[in-house]
């Protein structure tokens, strides 16, 4: 076996072996963006709960510990008690509605030495125990609801809605690891991850990036409204609308957290291309207020915009009230961080969850995944059903429903 062969194994079983680990892993995408991958195992403790109800638990002692508190002061209070530790990393994720949340807190992590590993992984027959997927909802329920939005968008209730579907496939058996690996070769982007909880494990492919803030309190989000075929160059008026709309959106809500004047927006459309297709992004960016906390970062901006609608609150009530399931961590956000204060995270899109089950349950591994796409006016039903495809494309591929 070679050297660097070793390295990959060792760092995959470490992966494993430990009840909670994470690798952030920027595989690919756009160069620039692809250059930030560490990973951790054996947390010190980890934290979970709702958004008013947190839970404590040591990982030595087991020791649990329950507090009806906002989970984001929480958190804070956590960040200022491991200050002095300089390498100390917290890594979690929220709930799209912050129904449920997890983090742990690493005393450390590691990085790779020349940059990102390299995991050679093989997509092999269809991991699903049956021939087919089960959807909440049909491909003429999906075509019926973007009518919906649409009508919606038309009484002046709502500019656009960003709709999704959830699928859900019973497998032969699970490997999360493995299952990751086959995403990341078949979906590469740069704010993927691999993330394993007592409760949940996430497998993420994400492109997009949500909450990005340095040492000096730069506060940047990148939302992508916009996906094209992979040859495509131009961006059709639909798409324009699509993205401004929510740069829009975007820069009103850090204008609540940021300095005055500090808002802008950068880099207005740009196509990045990513394996199998191109998206559409724009970067708005500022600086944020001395006194601004954790909690009122997210309070701003979550959930994201590019996934919800505009305006925001009018979209999630549509939401609410025509997608059948809950979306859970799907358009949530996964990310990470520093005692430093810098942070960064990720929307949950691209992602493979893996609930953990017991008993009888335990020999019928339960995977989902969700596609979407944001509706306007003057949306075509059958080319976002189309669009909807193509963003699963990679996730089909994983599973080996689709030919790699």
């Amino acid at each position: 076996m070679k050297l660097k062969e070793q390295k990959n194994n060792l760092f995959l079983d470490s992966l494993q072996e430990s009840e909670i680990s994470f690798w952030v892993d920027s595989s690919g995408g756009p160069e620039k963006y692809s250059k930030n991958s560490f990973y951790g195992i054996n947390p010190a403790y980890y934290i979970y709960g709702n958004l008013n109800e947190v839970n404590l638990v040591d990982c030595e002692s087991g020791a649990i510990t329950f507090d009806t508190v906002n989970c984001f002061d929480f958190l804070e209070e956590k960040l200022k008690e491991e200050k002095q530790n300089k390498d100390g990393i917290f890594i979690g994720y929220f709930s799209y509605d912050l129904s449920d949340f997890f983090f742990a807190y690493f005393d450390h992590c590691h990085s790779f030495e020349n940059g990102n590993p390299f995991v050679e992984t093989l997509c092999a027959t269809s991991l699903l125990s049956n021939d087919s997927l089960q959807s909440n909802m049909t491909d003429i329920e999906y075509l019926k609801n973007v009518q919906k939005i649409k009508e919606e968008i038309k009484k002046g209730n709502v500019y656009q809605v960003n709709l999704t579907r959830k699928y859900i496939a019973e497998l032969k058996e699970l490997d999360e690891l493995d299952l990751y690996l086959r995403l990341r070769q078949e979906s590469p982007n740069p704010y993927g991850g691999y993330f394993k909880t007592p409760f949940l494990s996430i497998l993420s492919s994400s492109p997009e990036e949500f909450i990005h803030v340095d040492k000096n309190r730069l506060i940047r989000t990148r939302p992508i409204k916009g996906t094209l075929q992979e040859n495509e160059k131009n961006i059709d008026p639909k798409n324009q609308a699509e993205n401004i709309m929510i740069v829009d959106l975007e820069r009103n809500d850090l204008g609540k957290i940021c300095e005055y004047g500090s808002v802008k927006a950068k880099n207005l459309l740009e196509i990045e291309k990513y394996k199998n297709l191109n998206h559409v992004v724009s970067t708005v960016e500022g600086k944020l207020k001395n006194d601004v906390n954790l909690r009122q970062i997210f309070e701003a901006l979550f959930p994201g915009g590019s996934i919800t609608g505009a305006p925001k609150i009018a979209a999630m009530k549509i939401i609410n009230e025509i997608e059948p399931t809950k979306r859970g961590a799907y358009t949530g956000s996964f990310g990470y961080i520093k005692t430093t204060g810098e942070m960064k995270f990720n929307i949950l899109i691209r992602t493979i969850f893996a609930e953990h089950r017991n008993g009888e349950e335990k020999n019928r591994p339960i995977v989902s995944f969700n596609v979407g796409g944001g509706i306007v006016a003057d949306s075509d039903s059958e080319a976002e059903l189309e669009e909807t495809r193509l963003k699963a494309s990679g996730i089909m591929k994983a599973l080996g429903i689709e030919a790699c």
